[in-house]
């Protein structure tokens, strides 16, 4: 995975991984925000990221990243059992 890191304070740290669509930020409460609007490019300049297409727009909020983490390595394992082994390809 290649984050970069985009901007850092005492509240918050995001990162981008333009690999993936991808935008986090970790929050000084221990609770995440996901945004995976389909980023394609991050405009150094302006420190704003350009999205692919605007309306694909995702959104998660955790704060608790380790049970979500659990809980999706669950889901994968039933889908993978459900759909067979080469889920999702």
């Amino acid at each position: 995975m290649a984050l970069v890191e985009r901007e850092k304070n005492e509240a918050n740290m995001t990162v981008v991984d333009k690999e993936r669509g991808i935008k986090a930020t970790a929050r000084f409460d221990g609770c995440i925000h996901l945004d995976t609007s389909n980023i394609v490019d991050w405009d150094d300049e302006d420190e704003e990221s350009v999205f692919n297409d605007p309306n694909n727009t995702g959104y998660l909020h955790i704060c608790n990243i380790d049970n979500m983490i659990r809980f999706l390595t669950e889901l994968k394992k039933h889908a993978e059992s459900h759909f067979g082994p080469n889920w999702p390809d």
